[in-house]
């Protein structure tokens, strides 16, 4: 029996402390139900420090204690959020200390009311000094890509400024133009002029009260497109000696201008068994020298900056010489060069007896500058090929009794 009445007991006690318990919770942590009689005003003022907005009752009314007030800003640096509990007073201020320029769309929460904006900030004007930023150093005048300015004008709360900016240009040949330029997608920029000259170009800028230093471009003659070539002589005085002295000079580019120093310059030799020498050299005021050994008569030719300028060649004569034959025996004139000097004894001379299927090859050697090679059995053998530095003088063997001195 006592059993039952105790169980009976606990069972009440619970049942009052849920009840209890129940009216601890709703009473205490219900939200709250308050209602506001007004609609409030959202004021917003930009300053130096930041942004300022207010949640204002009109005519001065006090707002009820207790409401949540809420803000949010959403900015292009992400979003910002303030919350408050109302007083007993007529306004709730909110400050948040954002300067960048730009779009900010705002959102006030209060009571039962909500309310949306919009507002931007506008960058100043720029400050000191504007920073020029030249894309490139150095140009050539026939490029394709001028050189770019490009500025990036801050303020000083540190937003681009979209002010206008002036941009001053002097070209080497002294033409100053002008051009007037503003910020878009958070930097300015422009094209430069090179103009038709080599030298420096000049760049300035101003906004309002702003300046920069000035910057500078090397402007550089364009590809070279004309030039004069020519040679220290035109016959080799020993082609076991002396080279051949190649001139290009007068390299001019499209504009007139002398070629840049330091333009390739590249010289190649051709004879009778092809292209057979190729050398680069630099300009230097406008000329660059090579020389070329003559393996041989032909023609010797020059060409600058690769595909700029015009091919030209020059024909270097072959010494004057004779051959014939006599009781059995190569015989020839004296070799001499241009200043009469006989060429050097060691001189070699390539021989060839030639038939319509068999072909056979001698080396001779010049002394006392003449030829004096006694034949073998020519056999069948009906031409004798003779071949001084590439060039080649055929003597028929018909009929050798009767060869001689010409």
């Amino acid at each position: 029996m006592k059993s039952v009445i105790f169980l009976v007991m606990v069972f009440i006690l619970s049942s009052l402390a849920g009840v209890a318990f129940y009216i601890v919770f709703h009473v205490l942590f219900q939200p709250s139900t308050k209602q506001l009689e007004f609609r409030p005003e959202t004021k917003v003022a930009i300053t130096q420090a930041g942004i300022v907005l207010q949640i204002v009752a009109p005519n001065q009314q006090p707002f009820p204690g207790g409401l949540t007030a809420k803000v949010w800003l959403e900015t292009p640096a992400g979003i910002l959020v303030a919350t408050s509990i109302t007083t007993q007073e007529d306004k709730q201020s909110y400050f948040f200390p954002y300067k960048r320029a730009g779009l900010v769309i705002y959102q006030v929460q209060i009571g039962q009311y909500r309310s949306f904006g919009r507002l931007e900030r506008q960058s100043l004007l720029p400050v000191n000094p504007l920073k020029l930023n030249v894309g490139a150093r150095a140009v050539r005048l026939d490029t394709s890509r001028p050189p770019a300015l490009v500025i990036h004008p801050t303020d000083a709360l540190g937003n681009v400024s979209d002010a206008p900016i002036l941009v001053t240009t002097r070209t080497p040949n002294g033409t100053i133009q002008q051009t007037t330029i503003r910020s878009q997608h958070l930097l300015a920029w422009t094209w430069l002029p090179v103009g038709q000259r080599p030298g420096l170009l000049h760049v300035a800028a101003q906004s309002s009260q702003a300046f920069g230093e000035r910057a500078e471009v090397d402007i550089l003659a364009g590809a070279t497109q004309q030039a004069q070539l020519d040679s220290n002589a035109n016959m080799v005085n020993d082609p076991t000696r002396d080279q051949v002295e190649l001139l290009f000079n007068k390299a001019i580019d499209q504009f007139g201008n002398p070629a840049t120093d330091g333009a390739a310059v590249e010289f190649t030799s051709q004879s009778v068994l092809g292209w057979n020498l190729f050398l680069t050299r630099p300009l230097v005021r406008s000329s660059a020298t090579g020389k070329i050994p003559l393996l041989g008569s032909g023609k010797l030719q020059a060409r600058a900056e690769a595909y700029q300028s015009p091919k030209q060649s020059i024909k270097v004569k072959s010494l004057p010489w004779q051959v014939w034959l006599e009781n059995n025996q190569l015989l020839s004139s004296v070799f001499r060069d241009e200043l009469g000097s006989t060429l050097d004894d060691g001189t070699p001379i390539e021989l060839d007896l030639i038939n319509k299927t068999t072909q056979r090859h001698f080396t001779t050697y010049l002394k006392n500058g003449r030829i004096g090679f006694p034949l073998p059995n020519i056999g069948a053998f009906k031409q004798l090929e003779v071949t001084v530095y590439g060039e080649t003088k055929t003597i028929q063997l018909n009929d050798l009794g009767k060869k001689g001195k010409p």
